[in-house]
This record gives C-alpha cells, sequence and structure tokens, in this order.
C-alpha cells in the first residue's frame, strides 16, 4: 500500500479500513488492526470503532448503506453492540454477516473453533474483500483525497 499515516508510517493491510475510516471522522475508539495474519481464525476481519460524540448519525448510516450495497466475495455487516455477549453498547462493528451469525448463535468463545473447522473458505474470501471494501466506503463516503481527521481532546469524545 503506498497510503501513509499522518506520521509517514505506510499503512498496513490490516490498518487499511482504520486509514480510511479516520478520513470520515476523528475517533474516539478505535481497534486499528482489522485481522491478524498470523492467527486469522482468532482474529479474522473485523472493524469496531466509535467517532466523537458530535458525529452526526448521519454519517454512520451513510457508512452502513455503503457496507450494505458492497458487492464482494461474501456479504458483510454493520452494527452497534448491543451490550449482551461481551459487546459495547457504544462501538460499532463492521464484519462478514457469517461471524455475525456465527457469534449469536455460538457466542465469541465458540468463533475460532467454528470458523477453522466450518468456515475456512469464507475467512479466505473475507480477507479479499478487506481493501476492497474499505476503498468502497472510501469513495463512496467522499474522502479519498482526504486525510485523517485527527483526534481531538479526549473530554469532547467520551
Amino acid at each position: 500500500m503506498s497510503e501513509k499515516w499522518l506520521g509517514g508510517k505506510e499503512v498496513q493491510e490490516d490498518e487499511f479500513m482504520a486509514y480510511v475510516m479516520s478520513k470520515v471522522s476523528s475517533f474516539a475508539w478505535v481497534r486499528y488492526s482489522m485481522f491478524s495474519e498470523d492467527c486469522i481464525y482468532d482474529y479474522p476481519p473485523i472493524f469496531c470503532w466509535r467517532y466523537i460524540k458530535k458525529t452526526d448519525e448521519g454519517v454512520y448510516q451513510r457508512i452502513n448503506a455503503c457496507v450494505s450495497n458492497f458487492s464482494g466475495h461474501v456479504n458483510w455487516t454493520m452494527f452497534k453492540g448491543s451490550g449482551k455477549d461481551g459487546e459495547s453498547r457504544r462501538n460499532y462493528t463492521i464484519e462478514p454477516e457469517f461471524i455475525r451469525e456465527i457469534d449469536k448463535k455460538h457466542g465469541l468463545r465458540k468463533r475460532p473453533e467454528i470458523l477453522e473447522s466450518d468456515y475456512k473458505e469464507e475467512v479466505q474470501k473475507a480477507m479479499e474483500d478487506v481493501v476492497a471494501l474499505a476503498k468502497h466506503i472510501e469513495k463512496e463516503m467522499g474522502v479519498v483525497d482526504s486525510d485523517p481527521i485527527l483526534p481531538t481532546h479526549p473530554e469532547d469524545d467520551m
């Protein structure tokens, strides 16, 4: 990848979604790495974040529309955590629909085992989608030529 964070560090593939999403608004919280290639079933392609409080809800709705209309190898979903089963009530998540269904049906603890035994091909297809999904969001949100937006003072974000 040729993109660089503001400090000049090259954006890695696992960080690309965070890079794109940081161009939309300022993060209050983010998990920069979307996946781990070393342990892909423990850390499959899932992006979790929330923007600062003053971010308009319409921004999340627009991102959700981008995710919904993305045509990739697998179907993707976006949701705000429910506060149940280890989900934060404040954070948003973008992940493959099959992972969401596994979590709902079997819980987070069983996910790695189920992914590795029954969903190897789907996980690989989802990995192939990551950069394309981020670029789709970047284009649809109109931030292709934008720079990341730096976080503001932490008291403004909580």
